[in-house]
């Protein structure tokens, strides 16, 4: 055992810390809010540095921040299904810049349907 109080001081120090991270963590969890590190960190009154030097305590952030948030109400939406669902509509705008291949209008006059893709309004056949 240490007798010096400098390196007793310092661990006590990193043990509160520690479990206001953990605290902040379970309140971000029963408030249904966005869990990502600075957050944490904001509201345990930590450096995120602190977070990134214990590496268990940075897998509970990110554990909990691809939980799904809120309550039962609606669907059920995580954070990899959000930035899934965001790929894909840059994907879409991307692909939509150009005109269409069969009547040349403008991506504005398309529409998205769910079992053929996309469609073209200007054409009767569709696209």
């Amino acid at each position: 055992m240490n007798t010096n109080p400098l390196i007793e001081g310092r661990k006590a120090d990193s043990a509160r810390r520690r479990q206001r991270v953990i605290k902040a963590i379970n309140v971000a969890r029963r408030a249904g809010t966005a869990i990502s590190v600075s957050g944490i960190a904001r509201q345990a009154g930590v450096d995120r540095a602190f977070l990134y030097r214990h590496k268990d305590l940075l897998a509970q952030v990110h554990a909990a921040g691809a939980e799904p948030c809120g309550d039962d109400v609606g669907p059920v939406v995580s954070r990899a299904s959000l930035q899934a669902d965001l790929g894909s509509f840059v994907w879409i705008i991307g692909w939509t810049r150009g005109r269409c291949p069969r009547c040349g209008v403008r991506p504005g006059r398309w529409w998205l349907s769910s079992r053929n893709g996309w469609r073209c309004l200007a054409t009767a056949s569709g696209g």
